[in-house]
C-alpha cells in the first residue's frame, strides 16, 4: 500500500522530523542551542541527561542519517509533489500535503 491508497480524499498528510543542517544553516541554528538548553531544564530540571541515558541515545541512534533540506525539497518534488515543507526550530521539519484528485 502506498501513501496514495492509504489516505481518503481531502484527507492529510502530516510528517515531523529532524532534519540534517548543513554549514551555511548553522549560524541560524545557533539560537537553537540556547531555546534547546532552557526547555531541558524546564522540564528536567537539569541541562544534561544522565550518562546512562546519554549512552541508551547514542547506541540507539548510531546508525540514523537526516536528509538536509536540500536533499529533502528534492525527494520531495519527485514523491510528493505539491508538498509544503516548513523549517522549525531545534532541527525539526514539517511536511504537509493535502489529497486531492491528483494525489
Amino acid at each position: 500500500m502506498n501513501i496514495k491508497h492509504a489516505l481518503r480524499m481531502n484527507g492529510m498528510l502530516l510528517i515531523l522530523d529532524l532534519y540534517q543542517e548543513t554549514l551555511p544553516g548553522w549560524f541560524t541554528s545557533l539560537a537553537a542551542i540556547p531555546v534547546s538548553l532552557l526547555l531541558k531544564y524546564l522540564t528536567t530540571g537539569r541541562f544534561r541527561e544522565p550518562l546512562e541515558v546519554r549512552a541508551a541515545w547514542a547506541e540507539h541512534g548510531k546508525h540514523d542519517t537526516y536528509l538536509t533540506l536540500t536533499e529533502l525539497h528534492r525527494c520531495c518534488h519527485i514523491l510528493l509533489p505539491g508538498v509544503k515543507i516548513r523549517k522549525h526550530l531545534l532541527w525539526r521539519y514539517s511536511l504537509m500535503r493535502k489529497k486531492t484528485e491528483d494525489f
